[in-house]
C-alpha cells in the first residue's frame, strides 16, 4: 500500500467518524481543564494542545473555518508556552 492510499483511508475514516472525533475532542478538553485546575503542569498544556488538534480536524471536516482557525491559534499558543 502506498502513502497516497493510506492517506485516503485515513481521510475517509475521519470523514465517517467526525462526530466521534468531536466527542473525543470534548473529553480531552475536559481532561485538560481538570488537569489545569489541579495545576498539573506541563501535562495540562500537552493535553489541551492535543484537544485543539482534534478540534482543528473537526473544524476542517465540518467546513467551519471559525472552529479550526481558533483552535489552530490556541494550539500555537499552547506550544509556544511549552517551549518558552
Amino acid at each position: 500500500m502506498d502513502r497516497l492510499s493510506l492517506g485516503k483511508i485515513v481521510l475517509q475514516f475521519f470523514k465517517n467518524n467526525s462526530k466521534l472525533i468531536s466527542w473525543l475532542a470534548n473529553i480531552i478538553t475536559v481532561v485538560g481543564v481538570t488537569l489545569t485546575s489541579f495545576d498539573v503542569y506541563p501535562l495540562n498544556i500537552i493535553i489541551l494542545a492535543l484537544a485543539g488538534v482534534f478540534w482543528v480536524i473537526t473544524g476542517l471536516l465540518w467546513k467551519k473555518p471559525e472552529l479550526w482557525t481558533l483552535n489552530a491559534l490556541i494550539c500555537v499558543i499552547y506550544l509556544y508556552g511549552l517551549i518558552r
